[in-house]
């Protein structure tokens, strides 16, 4: 995975988790902000105030404007630093971070870093530099990942789904095999389901997933036969993005077959197309009888239907049981 797409998944669930995972982090701070009066992300507006310099400053990953209880500014600055390896500049970095934070907006900035590497002995939390009896010092907030009980975030998670998050992270640290891997996703899952979350938050939470305990191709598959066998025992509606993406792909397919064969007829063509398509593509070959069937299927309504059950389905059994279903019930109501 490329260096820029896997932090980019790190702010985005920084994003979406903002509060959640700041109460890991940094409890007392959480305490003192009246979070009633919201929050704000203003990373972009450092754009204009990062030096391009030899120190190799980046884009601030989050800085994050919040209100105190006691009616005061404060910002905060959280940098994440993605690495598997310790690094000599990274305080200073968060240094650099921080001061022109203070510079741009004059208000108090709290750094807190997140270290995600595997060493135990690397814990940077100061910066310090002096000359000639002038010297600065600076400290920030470092968390290291590894130090996160497995059970404390178990037990934070049913109100907390970023403790759910940051276990998934642990988790994939500490995998030895895919096969491990993959049993840890499919229980995570099934507690992303189960516990109680939003709709955004379950959504966000499963796409995440995906991106922070990737598997090799034949368990990715297996796992998304699980995901939807779970689905159907928790009577779910939400979909992952390797589900919507499927959609997608047949919609675009059905509308380049609509505008080959005339609108219409090319559009029912094209979503039958696309629907077998995402069967071969989760099931294997499918029968021929099966396909006989879906031809006869001349609603685009319930051909689209029909994609939500081929992408939940545990087999094509299954999924030929509903369409049986759908047809049947069709049918009466015409």
């Amino acid at each position: 995975m490329r260096r820029q797409g896997y932090e980019a998944q790190w702010k985005q669930f920084i994003t979406v988790f903002f509060p959640e995972l700041l109460l890991l982090l940094h409890p007392e701070l959480h305490a003192m902000i009246d979070w009633s009066r919201g929050y704000e992300f203003l990373e972009q507006e450092l754009l204009s105030i990062l030096p391009d310099s030899r120190t190799g400053v980046r884009v601030v990953d989050k800085l994050v404007r919040v209100y105190l209880k006691n009616g005061a500014e404060q910002w905060i600055l959280i940098h994440i630093e993605i690495q598997s390896t310790p690094q000599g500049e990274f305080a200073e970095r968060v240094y650099i971070y921080n001061t022109l934070a203070w510079l741009n907006y004059r208000r108090e900035v709290v750094s807190i870093a997140l270290l995600t590497d595997k060493d135990p002995n690397w814990r940077p939390n100061r910066y310090e530099r002096g000359l000639a009896g002038c010297r600065t010092q600076f400290e920030f907030v470092a968390c290291k990942l590894i130090d996160f009980d497995e059970a404390h975030l178990r037990a934070a998670a049913p109100s907390n789904p970023a403790a759910l998050m940051l276990l998934a992270f642990r988790r994939a640290m500490e995998s030895a095999t895919p096969e491990v891997l993959f049993q840890a996703r499919v229980e995570l899952t099934r507690l992303a389901l189960e516990l109680g979350y939003t709709r955004e938050q379950v959504r966000e939470i499963l796409r995440l997933l995906e991106w922070a305990m990737k598997l090799p191709k034949e368990l990715e598959r297996e796992y998304r036969r699980i995901l939807a066998r779970i689905k159907r025992e928790e009577r779910t509606p939400y979909l992952a993005s390797f589900e919507r993406e499927a959609i997608r792909q047949g919609l675009r397919e059905g509308y380049e077959e609509g505008k080959q064969e005339g609108y219409e007829e090319g559009k029912q063509d094209g979503l039958q197309q696309g629907l077998l398509q995402i069967l071969a593509d989760r099931y294997g070959a499918v029968p021929v009888d099966l396909q006989a069937k879906i031809a006869q299927v001349r609603n685009p309504e319930l051909i689209l239907r029909l994609y939500t059950e081929a992408i939940r389905a545990a087999d094509l059994q299954t999924f030929e049981q509903a369409l049986d279903q759908h047809r049947a019930a069709s049918e009466s109501a015409e």
